[in-house]
């Protein structure tokens, strides 16, 4: 398909899903107009509003730069949930063990590395499953997911349980030396947006520039002629699931 063409089909979507959203609007017998004010307002409306469209935009932008690899191999990785739970996991435990260990600027750099490889690993199980025990990367996703949420859920109500209050309220928080900075008194952090941009920014150079990229589409269009050609097909679906 040429580049022109997906371009208008994109497009024709993206229209037909604007029409389909306004024609449901109008059934609700609502204003299109008032409906589309008050998404604006709500996401744009103010500054703390703004930062925290941003401050959400950054998992998202993490989690679809790491699913392009997945897609690109041709499978379909609903386990990325569990792989965002994986690294907040992983991340608080190593802030919760360096605390007294690590000053600041040491300790937030290797959480943010512990978090990355707490979601590789998670996504490592997947491929596992997935490769090895010819389980559907639907299914074995899912089921992880359950899994690290019940872990979550134990460490919150057990070992990481905050003393005097009920449980339900969270964790201790950590002190303001461990918080990421933010723009303002907002909730973005420069940090975390420069994180995304970079992991985005990687994500287009790899599928575009590199031969990885070139390979793990190769793989995603044929599997069995991938690996006739020398490509390490196994390799390759492992990798695409644990980005």
């Amino acid at each position: 398909m040429s580049a022109s063409k997906a371009a208008y089909i994109q497009l024709g979507a993206i229209v037909l899903a604007i029409g389909f959203i306004g024609a449901t609007i109008l059934l609700t017998g609502e204003s299109p107009h008032r409906v589309i004010a008050a998404l604006w307002n709500g996401a744009f409306g103010t500054p703390d509003r703004i930062a925290r469209c941003f401050s959400t935009l950054v998992p998202l932008v993490l989690c679809a730069s790491g699913l392009v690899f997945t897609f690109a191999a041709g499978l379909y990785n609903l386990g990325v949930e569990g792989q965002i739970t994986a690294g907040a996991i992983a991340t608080t435990f190593t802030l919760r063990l360096g605390e007294t260990l690590l000053p600041p600027s040491l300790l937030l750099p290797l959480a943010i590395v512990m978090g990355g490889l707490g979601g590789t690993v998670w996504g490592g199980a997947t491929g596992i499953l997935t490769v090895y025990g010819r389980i559907n990367e639907i299914f074995a996703g899912l089921g992880l997911n359950f899994v690290i949420e019940g872990l979550a859920l134990y460490l919150v109500f057990g070992p990481w349980k905050r003393e005097g209050v009920a449980s339900m309220s969270g964790t201790e928080p950590f002190p303001e030396a461990l918080h990421l900075g933010t723009i303002g008194r907002t909730e973005a952090s420069p940090v975390a947006l420069g994180i995304a941009i970079v992991a985005l920014g990687a994500t287009i150079l790899v599928m575009r520039s590199t031969y990885i990229g070139l390979k793990l589409r190769a793989v995603g269009k044929n599997q069995r002629a991938a690996y006739v050609l020398g490509i390490p097909a196994v390799r390759y679906l492992m990798g695409s699931l644990m980005a």
